[in-house]
């Protein structure tokens, strides 16, 4: 990796900052610190183990309008729904992916230890022919779901507008 490469990556993190999930500190007049959980922006938190999706805290305004409430409530839906779809999908490749693995161990014998003592792990081909067989099998699933997230995304473009416009206009 390039210095110029690091330092624009640095730049980028620098400009738009990632909250992690947690209850920030708060000082309160006399001194004393309070755990609180006064947030002002969204909280981005790491990504989830199957789904790889990362879970975000929305930030609730004190003074929420009915327009943005709508939006975070949707945006949450919408999250909660890439999140279950995700995780289904990727405990079914994990499970065929293991069972894959098992049947090419079985027809070639038991694993044998290569000469620094790992286990033989399966070709690139090997694995491209899995790969290409489970997202065939799900290409079904995955156009649904596709079709779902371009649905929900459009009924989420009204609402951000008025959200949005409510912003602008309203709070200075």
């Amino acid at each position: 990796m390039s210095v110029s490469h690091y330092t624009r990556k640095l730049l980028i993190f620098h400009r738009f900052p990632i909250r992690c999930l947690c209850s920030r500190v708060q000082e309160s007049g006399n001194g004393d610190t309070t755990q609180g959980n006064k947030q002002r922006h969204n909280w981005i938190g790491p990504p989830h183990k199957i789904s790889n999706l990362r879970e975000v805290k929305y930030h609730i305004p004190e003074n929420e309008s009915t327009a943005e409430k709508t939006y975070r409530l949707l945006r949450e839906e919408n999250a909660k729904f890439n999140h279950q779809f995700w995780l289904a999908h990727n405990v079914a490749f994990i499970k065929a992916k293991e069972e894959f693995i098992a049947n090419k161990e079985k027809e070639s014998g038991a694993p044998l230890p290569d000469e620094d003592g790992t286990k033989h792990i399966l070709t690139a081909d090997e694995m491209a022919r899995f790969y290409r067989q489970f997202l065939n099998d799900h290409q079904e699933k995955l156009k649904v779901y596709n079709r779902e997230w371009y649905m929900r995304n459009i009924k989420m473009l009204w609402p951000a507008l008025k959200a949005n416009v409510y912003k602008k206009l309203y709070r200075r």
